[in-house]
């Protein structure tokens, strides 16, 4: 028997209609080459999203999932979901939203079950809470009506010294677990992922055109040799490799120990704030805090981590031994870029460069310790910025740059110290 052509054709156009649904490729990304500078989780979520809205992708990094180094805090960091911002604009809100759904939906899908994110609550807790937070309560919390569960713990529930706290629900993520998720998602998408240290030094036209040079036999052997855009997703390394001196390093100190922590926690005092994070799957819970704006200090300081471990002990007494004492498995430093205006999602055009022609150039860096779920939203600006340039609709609000902005970035009261090294290390 004999199908209409018309029923195939049919067939067809509801097929291709369910996969544009789900994976939606714009007509001005079909065949472009898009290089991605860096890989950590910004690098790698960028990649992933131009993949699916069409585009070709190579990845160029020094360091890759599974790497430990002072400079490639994502492999170590204690992800999750929770604003360190009293106050945000619209855009940055969108990203906090597009992330927390985001990881609603990766937290359930069996599809993603690799990428280790799971739902927990969050208990955060301030000693000496500022007096608008207490007079305001939730309406002080800009994050209040964005998440699940939120409310203010009454003072019954908070601990001893403690005077003001709130509850809400919340992800962790296995920082690893999601790093190799999106390294393996890129590779199944067609991207290509190359391991390479790529010259910061000389500024941003020397830096594309190693980049280029770098990926000349992927190029060679491929349909489409040239190169539409950049992203510079290179997170500490952008500061000299984009000439940006509004970026810094925020420090901070995590200890892994042994055990999964019911809850994510953290608790703000006079020396700053310290957290713990489960890495749900793996055993394992992050302890951190005394985050230190500023320091390039890349050793250890055990006075630091002391502190960490005696505030955490009532945070998680349920991950404490018969002896009252952590299982202490490693200890990290880690430098998170950030800065003072927000981070950076623009794009920049390179004219008139005789070898290559115009190069375009996406940055997105600059996501200080909320880089894991910022990312989300910043990539899928970046790819709304390449379709738009690319069909001649880029608005001036679209193209605006974040690092005019003259307002710094506020954080809460207490979360970040002023880092006592001052010292420039080699990123």
């Amino acid at each position: 028997m004999s199908v209409p052509k018309r029923w195939i054709g049919l067939a067809l156009s509801i097929v291709a209609s369910i996969v544009l649904y789900y994976h939606p490729v714009s007509w001005f990304s079909m065949s472009k080459r898009v290089v991605v500078l860096g890989g950590g989780v910004v690098g790698l979520q960028t990649a992933v999203d131009l993949l699916e809205a069409g585009y070709a992708v190579n990845v160029i990094s020094k360091h890759l999932p599974g790497d430990i180094d002072l400079n490639y805090p994502s492999q170590q960091a204690a992800a999750t979901w929770a604003s360190d911002e009293p106050v945000v604009d619209a855009e940055t809100k969108r990203w906090y939203e597009e992330g927390y759904n985001q990881w609603e939906v990766m937290s359930q899908g069996d599809e993603f079950e690799s990428a280790g994110v799971a739902k927990r609550p969050c208990f955060r807790y301030w000693e000496n809470p500022p007096e608008n937070l207490v007079k305001g309560g939730s309406s002080a919390l800009w994050h209040s009506e964005g998440v699940s569960s939120f409310r203010i713990l009454t003072s019954e529930e908070l601990p001893s010294g403690v005077g003001f706290g709130t509850t809400f629900t919340t992800f962790c993520v296995n920082a690893p677990a999601y790093l190799e998720y999106f390294q393996s998602r890129i590779l199944a998408l067609g991207g290509t992922i190359k391991r390479a240290t790529l010259p910061v030094d000389k500024g941003l036209e020397e830096g594309l055109k190693a980049a280029r040079l770098l990926i000349a036999d992927e190029l060679a052997g491929s349909k489409n040799q040239s190169i539409y855009a950049y992203v510079n997703a290179m997170g500490m390394n952008a500061m000299r490799l984009a000439d940006d001196k509004t970026l810094f390093p925020i420090r901070s100190q995590s200890i892994h120990i042994k055990g999964e922590a019911h809850k994510i926690a953290d608790r703000i005092d006079a020396n700053g704030i310290y957290y713990a994070i489960p890495r749900v799957g793996e055993g394992v819970t992050v302890l951190g805090g005394f985050m230190e704006a500023g320091n390039w200090n890349a050793t250890v300081n055990p006075e630091i981590n002391r502190k960490i471990l005696k505030g955490c002990k009532q945070l998680i007494p349920e991950c404490l031994d018969e002896n009252g004492e952590f299982t202490i498995l490693k200890e990290y430093v880690g430098l998170r870029p950030h800065r003072k205006a927000g981070p950076r999602v623009e794009i920049e055009q390179l004219k008139d460069k005789a070898e290559f022609g115009e190069s375009i150039v996406v940055h997105n860096y600059g996501h200080g310790p909320g880089g894991f779920f910022k990312s989300v939203g910043a990539s899928r600006k970046v790819v709304r910025l390449l379709n738009s340039f690319a069909s001649g609709t880029l608005s001036e609000a679209d193209a605006e740059t974040s690092s005019s902005s003259s307002k710094e970035q506020e954080v809460f009261e207490g979360f970040y110290r002023q880092g006592g090294d001052s010292k420039k290390e080699d990123v």
